[in-house]
């Protein structure tokens, strides 16, 4: 027995890719409006609030209670984190590198000047800045980006250097091959005390069990299609937010930047000029951590 598990990431989450090239941690920043009250970025700009979650179909726990075949599910169920890991527990198969190159994410080590991640975030007490953390073994990590717009990021650390100009993607899909035909996906506290847990018993052979995970802003946060999509038209400066999980070496941001902003994604013309793209857009950033 074989099934596939699918994870979709949205919004704000920083992967960090593994030396050993079989993990990837997702770390989501801490947005929320609770926790954050002055709704500032680091540079002292204003912040918009976020909220992260892992969402899944009902029929999933065994309630045929789906909408019909092609369409998104009728029932969901939504729990959003607090301060916890996110966690799938299954039979995996055979230990294999995870796939990374076509991610199509902005590195943050490429931004002109040098960031290390902030210390202990994947102890047992992890500073408040971190909302959840996923770690992700093998499979793919693939990342599609959005068609004809291309963006680039000032280099305030470097400003005689060259711009830093790509495509993104907006969302990024993991696939996995599992064995047996059941799975648990499992929520803990930072300190690995289990909070909640989600079993899905019965997968049919050749399934495919969908799961979303997210850290969006208000504008349709659950990204149901019948709904306005999260757009942007211009600077990304929700980005911002990922730099409360990074540190620069040997400075601080006020030093740093000397009154600049932070840099983030601004969205150059495309073929038909300035069109709107989905905003929230993630980070990647080479580093190890315990696996």
């Amino acid at each position: 027995m074989s099934f596939t598990l699918r994870v979709e990431f949205a919004g704000l989450c920083l992967y960090v890719l593994h030396p050993d090239g079989q993990h990837v941690a997702v770390l989501m920043p801490d947005c929320r409006k609770s926790t954050n009250p002055n709704l500032v970025h680091l540079d002292g700009s204003d912040a918009e609030p976020h909220v992260g979650y892992v969402r899944l179909d009902m029929e999933h726990l065994g309630l045929a209670i789906g909408a019909p075949p092609g369409l998104e599910p009728r029932y969901e169920l939504v729990h959003r984190f607090d301060k916890q890991v996110l966690k799938f527990d299954g039979v995996l198969t055979a230990a294999t590198s995870i796939d990374t190159g076509n991610l199509h994410y902005p590195n943050f080590d490429y931004m002109g000047f040098a960031m290390d991640l902030v210390d202990n975030l994947f102890t047992p007490t992890p500073p408040a800045v971190l909302l959840a953390r996923i770690v992700l073994d093998g499979g793919a990590l693939v990342g599609t980006p959005i068609p004809n717009d291309w963006w680039e990021f000032p280099q305030v650390g470097n400003p005689s250097g060259p711009t830093y100009t790509s495509q993104y993607a907006s969302n990024a899909t993991w696939t996995r091959a599992m064995d047996g035909n059941t799975l648990t996906v499992r929520i803990t506290n930072f300190a690995d005390q289990e909070e909640a847990a989600f079993p899905l018993a019965n997968i049919p052979e050749g399934a495919t069990v969908s799961i979303k995970v997210a850290n969006l802003c208000c504008q349709n946060p659950l990204e149901w299609r019948d709904l306005t999509s999260r757009l942007v038209k211009g600077p990304d400066v929700d980005f911002k937010w990922l730099y409360k999980l990074l540190t620069p070496r040997g400075t601080s941001y006020p030093d740093l930047l000397n009154g600049a902003e932070l840099p983030h994604p601004r969205l150059v013309a495309g073929p038909g000029g300035e069109t709107g793209s989905d905003d929230c857009i993630a980070g990647t950033k080479g580093a190890g951590f315990p696996v």
